[in-house]
């Protein structure tokens, strides 16, 4: 059998698996916001912004979460899908400050409609929930009924919002602070993050094929590892080639 033969399936299951790949939901909102009293950016990591508690500041705020393209691992209702399993991350800034955090022990969600599109981390911290929320709405037909297909949307007619809610997790801490603000830019993409075992095989599958097709020319050649050069530069030798290629028979008859 070939060796082309052997390898298909090798270069044909990291296709199969993408089928059920990882996708990564990234929504980006920038514009402007009055920080007040609230001590949501201290919790945060931003530190504090009560000097500044009635100053408009420029913010952005980028949200990356991670669901399957099959929802083999969701939690879904109609329209709404939850994953307990992806990582989650967001990087915000504030009035020139910023942080960034990740987390593998998260919740995603998305919410959808024709003309909505919602994506959403939470994760804990300490004694506290915390939730920060992204919206964006547009026209009708702008997300269509697939919300995981591969997208980049970045247009003026598209409106974005954003909230930064902490909870209490214990009744005994009776605090509850919540944060939003409109945003005047808002950007959706949807892409697959391919698996890395699934790009390695894909490589060895695709090296392995490039030396079985060396391996074959040099076969083609009439030609062997330690085969005398000269004879196969010869005008004999060259003659032979020419005639049995074009009888369609071996080439291996020239090497004797």
């Amino acid at each position: 059998m070939k060796l082309s033969r052997l390898l298909f399936p090798v270069l044909l299951a990291p296709l199969l698996a993408a089928a059920g790949e990882p996708v990564r939901v990234t929504t980006q909102l920038s514009g402007s916001l009055t920080p007040g009293p609230s001590p949501i950016f201290e919790q945060l990591g931003l530190g504090s912004f009560y000097d500044q508690a009635a100053a408009v500041l420029p913010y952005s705020l980028t949200v990356n979460t991670g669901f399957n393209s099959d929802f083999s691992e969701e939690l879904c209702y109609g329209t709404e899908c939850y994953n307990f399993t992806k990582d989650v991350s967001y990087t915000l800034s504030v009035g020139g400050r910023s942080v960034e955090f990740s987390t593998n022990d998260g919740l995603a969600q998305i919410r959808w409609t024709g003309t909505g599109y919602q994506n959403r981390l939470a994760y804990t911290s300490g004694v506290y929930y915390i939730s920060i929320d992204t919206w964006m709405s547009a026209p009708e037909g702008t997300f269509d009924t697939d919300p995981l297909a591969p997208r980049y949307i970045a247009t003026p007619d598209v409106d974005g919002r954003m909230e930064i809610t902490i909870m209490p997790l214990e009744p005994e801490v009776p605090v509850y602070w919540s944060l939003g603000a409109e945003a005047d830019r808002a950007v959706l993409q949807v892409s697959v993050v391919p698996e890395p075992g699934h790009a390695a095989m894909l490589a060895t599958g695709l090296a392995a094929l490039a030396l079985a097709g060396r391996r074959r020319r040099k076969a083609g050649s009439g030609l062997t590892f330690g085969h005398d050069l000269d004879r196969a530069c010869s005008p004999e030798w060259r003659q032979c080639n020419k005639h049995v290629r074009a009888k369609a028979e071996p080439v291996s008859k020239c090497q004797t």
